[in-house]
């Protein structure tokens, strides 16, 4: 009797759910925190138990995904069973590293279901296995998640799913504990079948970004860039050497992957592979000059540039390359009035990130007392328009409006932030930290400023020796507040894409942002 009370309780629950979200007209994916946030509403706008929240936030990620994950071919779709759905009294499966190997007695409901996805093509594991469908999903070998499971193991792969916007059903049991538990087979057959054909093909970062690596061989590069009659030259060359150095290339990944999430069509368009050219043309020019100005050595782990060739040389390598990424955008073959609209986005990010890199110079030139404030902004004018820039071009040359390219910039204002954090808690982490030696604009040179009473600033000008470094800024709160701020700004990427209805644009931002803007300690 409690277990079928259980089961007409969650189909209520599962109705009401499923009347917000057509109200509400939610797209996926939501931030983990947003689930919980929208459960609340639910247990306020339907006067339900408190105590349904967690069942809530599990119903509603399914429901946001449901038509999503009814496009995934079976054969890119796993079942996860618990192993405490077996029968022990008579199970004699065996099990394997990956989990337990059913041998179809028919004794549990683990039997009837693996058949059951067996027919569709379906891959089974059993297995209490959070950390085998996170490596399935990073390698790429599933794209869509059925699993059935305890709240106690949801909570462990449930958040790890939302952060990587994987599309999944998730089906909690009826009746848990350790052994025996019980199922709604019916509720997980049905999720099984869902199915609706497309020829939309879901995109896989991993498969972007290796594409996207491809376009910056040297020798694709040569075919791409080259002299306008197309003579040889020394600066033509010397460009597509720099080009074609190492790099994570994410500003072109993220071009990319907005151009085709939006227009899937573009596929990978040697079009589209010019416009991504033009993207790192402008972010290695940016590099050239940033090294010069700040006197680097090294990049990539090797002389910079101007060290090579000389300053007057670098400099017009990346005055050449700006110039380049303008050429292959006015180059392309597209409507004139979207093309100036595409020279715009780069020309206003371009500006902005001369504004925020003139006021971390002039800070050099000038130190004073370092606010957190002020760090902030010049992240913001400095490293946040390339990712713009990056956006709103991929966004524009699939088709969409510049009204989608402004739902953006919160992204990428967070998102350039978060990055730039994220570089200077790596510095700082660093054995020589290069940027507190040459008394650079950092977040924890500003945390430790605001923190002390003494003047940091003229302290370290006349001493920045590992002592002074240790003593007012490698302190647990300097380096703790560091990450709050980085945990921060990456909770507001995922927060700033709410407004955005396209799933597949969401959904890849969302992986992309777990690529790029990884874990730190």
């Amino acid at each position: 009797m409690k277990q079928f009370d259980e089961q007409q309780k969650r189909v209520d629950i599962h109705k009401k759910v499923s009347f917000f979200v057509k109200e509400r007209q939610l797209s996926p994916p939501l931030a983990f925190e947003e689930l919980v946030q929208y459960a609340e509403v639910i247990i306020s706008q339907f006067n339900l138990d408190a105590s349904t929240k967690d069942l809530l936030a599990v119903y509603l990620n399914n429901e946001l995904w449901k038509s999503t994950l009814a496009t995934i071919p079976y054969d890119r779709r796993i079942l996860l069973l618990p192993q405490c759905l077996a029968n022990l009294k008579v199970c004699q499966a065996q099990t394997d590293i990956y989990g337990l190997l059913c041998e179809k007695c028919a004794n549990c409901s683990i039997c009837s279901l693996q058949t059951e996805a067996e027919k569709l093509g379906i891959t089974t594991l059993v297995a209490e296995g959070g950390t085998v469908v996170a490596g399935l999903i990073e390698t790429g070998q599933i794209d869509a998640v059925i699993g059935v499971s305890c709240f106690e193991a949801l909570e462990k792969i449930f958040p790890y799913m939302v952060k990587h916007a994987v599309p999944g059903i998730a089906i909690p049991l009826l009746v848990d504990g350790c052994k025996e538990t019980v199922v709604d087979e019916a509720a997980v057959k049905q999720a099984l079948r869902l199915f609706e054909p497309s020829g939309v093909v879901q995109l896989q970062p991993k498969d972007i970004e290796n594409k996207v690596l491809d376009w910056f061989t040297k020798e694709n590069l040569q075919l791409v860039i080259k002299s306008h009659d197309g003579s040889e030259s020394v600066v033509v060359d010397t460009a597509i050497e720099w080009v074609a150095q190492n790099g994570k290339r994410w500003r072109p990944c993220l071009a990319a992957s907005a151009c085709m999430a939006i227009s899937p069509q573009c596929s990978f368009a040697e079009e589209l592979q010019s416009l991504a050219i033009a993207v790192e043309c402008f972010h290695k020019a940016s590099l050239i000059h940033d090294d010069i100005e700040d006197n680097d050595t090294l990049r990539y782990n090797q002389k910079t540039l101007h060290e090579r060739i000389g300053v007057p040389a670098a400099l017009n390598i990346g005055d050449y390359l700006i110039g380049e990424g303008y050429s292959l955008i006015s180059s392309l073959n597209l409507d004139e009035s979207l093309k100036s609209a595409m020279i715009k986005v780069a020309a206003d990010g371009h500006r902005s990130l001369c504004i925020g890199q003139g006021e971390e110079l002039e800070w050099i030139l000038n130190p004073t007392e370092l606010t957190v404030e002020k760090v902030i902004n010049i992240f913001k004018q400095k490293t946040a328009p390339a990712f713009e820039v990056a956006l709103s071009l991929g966004v524009l040359y699939a088709g969409e409006s510049i009204e989608l390219c402004e739902h953006l910039k919160g992204f990428s204002n967070a998102f350039g932030i978060a990055y730039q954090i994220k570089d200077d808690i790596e510095d700082f982490n660093a054995e020589h930290s290069s940027d507190l030696r040459a008394l650079r604009p950092s977040l924890l040179l500003a945390i430790a400023c605001e923190r002390a009473e003494e003047n940091i600033i003229e302290i370290l000008k006349d001493d920045n020796s590992d002592k002074n470094i240790d003593e007012y800024i490698n302190i647990p709160f300097v380096k703790d507040k560091a990450l709050q701020f980085y945990e921060h700004y990456k909770n507001q990427v995922i927060r700033s894409l709410k407004p955005i209805k396209n799933t597949e644009l969401k959904r890849l931002l969302f992986r992309l942002t777990g690529t790029i803007l990884v874990d730190l300690q």
